[in-house]
């Protein structure tokens, strides 16, 4: 739910009148593979605070975090 009136006010904001967009959207976001991009020294910056905290992944998508973390290369790193 936060997601779509997230959506729904942004697209408001930019005066895009379209009912299905927000749905469209709030679908992208909850989709993992949409979130397999990370920026240069995550993993160090991970590492480092791992390195003093414990730390963890919490994830309301669709159950495959796990495989998105591997992927990119940082799993290890929680």
């Amino acid at each position: 739910m936060v997601w779509y009136l997230f959506y729904s006010h942004l697209l408001e904001e930019l005066s895009i009148e379209d009912e299905q967009s927000p749905r469209c959207l709030v679908e992208a976001t909850r989709d993992s593979q949409n979130w397999c991009t990370i920026r240069p020294g995550t993993r160090e910056i991970c590492q480092r605070i791992g390195d003093r905290y414990q730390i963890g992944v919490i994830s309301n998508a669709d159950g495959k975090i796990a495989a998105v973390l591997e992927q990119c290369g940082i799993a290890d790193c929680f």
